[in-house]
């Protein structure tokens, strides 16, 4: 995206966070948090984890499996038009021009079904059908298709397709409105409709896919990247809120007013049984619907709880995405109540395997916390206190050398430090890949001599590559 549109973006963003400074006061804080964003810093570190070969077989395995499912699908619709009836010939063409952006001199399709009657050989005879791809006065080349549309379609007195995108889509509407965008990507049967089960009685399923790729035309910059981390908190903190803050009675009350406000705004047609699965059937637009709830919600409270509610969301989101560590000073200006914490209680509460400050206390810490909770399991861990005359529901210095020098006197120590390190590199950021020599030192120093594999360097470097594929 271009400054502009991540401006854009991030303001949209940084709305749905009341306690943050709004409007106009907020631009010039957000525009400084982008501009310092500019670089490719996570982008060059997800790249240098894969070779030009690597990129060259997944670009054609890609290309292979896209090819693949275009035969399918194309089969499959064929199969469709062949098998179905004529009132699903009707409600198969109602949804595919509904969705598709026709041109005016278009020719007509022509589509081949069987009839009753079969030649002197059994096969069945078939008969050509033809539909006019564009009706003249019919939006999208559909007869009474406006009462399909949604409201948004039709306001001003012009049917466009982009009125609705630039309520629902907006970020992204202007890129569709580009000429040479198209933004229906595919639109496919799903289900039994045309495959190997097909029934004629069976309803129709329909998959449509949207491209959003002009959006994102070129390298994602860090920029892009602190957008997606801070929209991803944005939606555990709704999340979190929606199943773990509200009370049973609270969240059902919740619910059923979601429910009610999608009800009211496409519960026209609905049968009795689909309106009582609204939620399900709509998904997305009953998930907006909470979201807008739980805003409401929010705005009620003082801007102190507002803030206190975002701290677990946060810490819980960004520990899933260690190589977003470099965006520590950007979150703590984005969101203005964590200027509170000092950067260094902000680090190890959303970074607990931050390498900024790495000293033996640092990894003691580290093994301790491991050889606890997953190497020996609570229950070993509480033996090993309790013969130390310790607390075994307590958690400090005492505890953390007592379990250490347990761990020195073990014969499995090795075996220890083999997993530990592979445990570490899967949660660090990639940044610190050149300290991994260091945290072996500081390891050996109080496991004792420890036997690593020859090539756990390697194996290390592989496993801090595929963790970085996978959560940035």
């Amino acid at each position: 995206m271009t400054l502009e549109q991540q401006l854009e973006a991030l303001s949209a963003r940084n709305a749905l966070v009341p306690c943050n400074p709004q409007g106009d006061a907020a631009k010039s804080g957000l525009q400084t948090i982008l501009k310092s964003l500019q670089k490719s810093t996570l982008t060059d570190a997800l790249r240098s984890s894969y070779s030009k070969e690597q990129l060259d077989e997944l670009k054609e395995y890609a290309q292979r499996e896209f090819d693949a499912m275009g035969q399918i699908n194309r089969k499959r619709m064929e199969s469709l038009v062949t098998l179905a009836s004529d009132e699903m010939h009707n409600t198969m063409f109602e949804g595919l021009f509904l969705f598709d952006i026709n041109q005016v001199d278009a020719p007509p399709m022509e589509v081949q079904e069987r009839t009753k009657q079969f030649d002197e050989d059994g096969k069945p005879v078939m008969r050509t059908l033809s539909y006019p791809i564009f009706k003249e006065g019919a939006p999208f080349g559909i007869e009474g298709g406006l009462r399909f549309l949604p409201k948004k379609m039709c306001e001003g007195g012009d049917i466009s397709i982009f009125n609705y995108l630039q309520e629902e889509y907006s970020e992204i509407c202007g890129q569709f409105q580009q000429a040479q965008v198209r933004p229906i990507k595919a639109l496919t049967t799903i289900g039994s409709l045309g495959g190997i089960g097909h029934k004629p009685d069976s309803d129709m399923d329909a998959q449509i896919i949207i491209d959003t790729n002009p959006e994102y035309d070129g390298s994602w910059n860090d920029g892009d990247f602190f957008i997606a981390l801070v929209t991803a908190i944005l939606n555990h903190f709704h999340d979190h809120y929606y199943y773990q803050i509200l009370s049973p009675a609270e969240h059902k009350a919740l619910k059923q007013e979601a429910v009610d406000a999608l009800l009211e705004q496409i519960g026209e047609g609905l049968t009795a049984e689909e309106a009582k699965v609204a939620d399900v059937i709509f998904e997305s637009s009953f998930r907006k619907e909470v979201y807008r709830l739980i805003q409401e919600r929010l705005q009620k409270l003082s801007p102190e709880e507002q803030g206190e509610l975002f701290h677990i969301p946060i810490s819980h989101t960004v520990r899933e995405y260690p190589d977003c560590e470099i965006f520590l000073d950007a979150l703590k200006q984005f969101f203005s109540f964590l200027k509170k914490e000092s950067a260094d209680d902000l680090r190890k509460r959303c970074f607990p395997f931050s390498m900024a400050k790495l000293s033996g206390e640092v990894v003691n810490h580290w093994m301790a916390l491991y050889y606890r909770e997953h190497f020996l399991g609570e229950e070993s861990a509480r033996l090993v206190l309790v013969q130390q005359g310790l607390d075994p529901k307590a958690s400090g210095p005492q505890q953390e050398k007592a379990l250490l020098g347990h761990l020195k006197n073990s014969q499995a120590s090795s075996f220890f430090a083999v997993d530990f390190l592979e445990q570490l590199a899967s949660r660090m950021a990639s940044t610190y890949q050149g300290k991994l020599p260091e945290v072996v030192q500081l390891l050996q120093q109080h496991c004792g001599k420890v036997e690593l594999p020859e090539d756990h360097t390697q194996k290390l470097s592989a496993t801090l590559a595929e963790d970085r594929k996978t959560h940035v």
